[in-house]
């Protein structure tokens, strides 16, 4: 019965990871994943880049993969995805705006 109960538990995590590895090849392949949150996502590239956003690739040593930044104009955030950006700077672009409880 236990390992049963285990391999429930650590199914989700396994979906997570294949989303993630499907978005990074759908990328590669210049296929953009929607992002169901975002509303317009080109539109929000595009204001991002007039903002002056960049983003920083860093190739990591242990398994080859990318990992993409987005740099707040400022330099003074990183963010790990367009959502973070649309929630932390753009929620307009959000399909529902969602309230920042940080003061």
């Amino acid at each position: 019965g236990d390992q049963a109960r285990f391999c429930g538990r650590s199914l989700l995590p396994l979906f997570d990871e294949r989303d993630k590895l499907e978005g990074q090849l759908a990328e590669r392949l210049g296929l953009k994943r929607k992002i169901p949150e975002l509303r317009d996502r080109s539109g929000l590239e595009a204001k991002m880049a007039s903002d002056g956003w960049t983003t920083e690739e860093s190739m990591r040593e242990d398994n080859g993969r990318v990992d993409r930044f987005y740099l707040s104009p400022s330099g003074g955030k990183k963010l790990r995805s367009i959502l973070e950006v649309a929630r932390h700077a753009y929620p307009e672009f959000l399909v529902e705006p969602v309230k920042s409880d940080e003061g």
